[in-house]
């Protein structure tokens, strides 16, 4: 089995361009919020497989399995819209994707603790982000999530979500896949 299945699903954060230039985050104090300190809102995302059968559904770019749903956020849970209650927001999608990735998956962004990992040159061979909120695989379509890990890993990186608890992000040079 390939490294791709066994990490459930793997992109370069440089695969997501038009993804992470819809919205600008703004700058925050280093410390303020926790992972659990995102506030309740109409606007959040969801990453998931088409297989969870989602009625609205955007899959990422180059996918074909992956994709963000729209979801309303309680402060707890994501709540997924069905087809009726996106429509009454009377909201395009690119406005929700704006909203949901540069304010509240921007908001966990800062929260965020990853551990590195390096080899016995001391080279990044990869970082684990584990955190029990829900919203965690949102945050790569935060502009702020490219920025805070780019200084380590560089400007393109790869990450994989194995599960909704866990990334694990690999410089796209230097990293090991094994």
């Amino acid at each position: 089995m390939d490294m791709k299945r066994r990490l459930g699903f793997l992109l370069t954060v440089a695969s997501l361009p038009a993804i992470l230039s819809t919205g600008e985050e703004k700058e925050k104090s280093a410390g303020t919020g926790g992972v659990d300190a995102v506030p309740a809102s109409p606007y959040a995302l969801i990453l998931e497989p088409k297989f969870m059968g989602a009625k609205q559904f955007v899959l990422l770019p180059d996918s074909k399995e992956t994709g963000f749903v729209p979801a309303l956020w309680d402060g707890k849970e994501l709540k997924p819209y069905s087809k009726a209650e996106f429509r009454k927001l009377e909201m395009p999608w690119k406005k929700f994707f704006a909203k949901a990735s540069a304010e509240t998956a921007g908001k966990l962004v800062n929260g965020l603790k990853a551990k590195f990992y390096r080899d016995d040159r001391e080279i990044i061979t990869h970082a684990v982000i584990e955190s029990t909120n829900p919203l965690l695989a949102s945050v790569i379509a935060s502009p702020a999530f490219r920025k805070k890990y780019s200084a380590e890993l560089g400007t393109e990186f790869f990450v994989a979500i194995p599960n909704r608890k866990t990334m694990v992000l690999f410089p796209k040079t230097g990293g090991s896949f094994t």
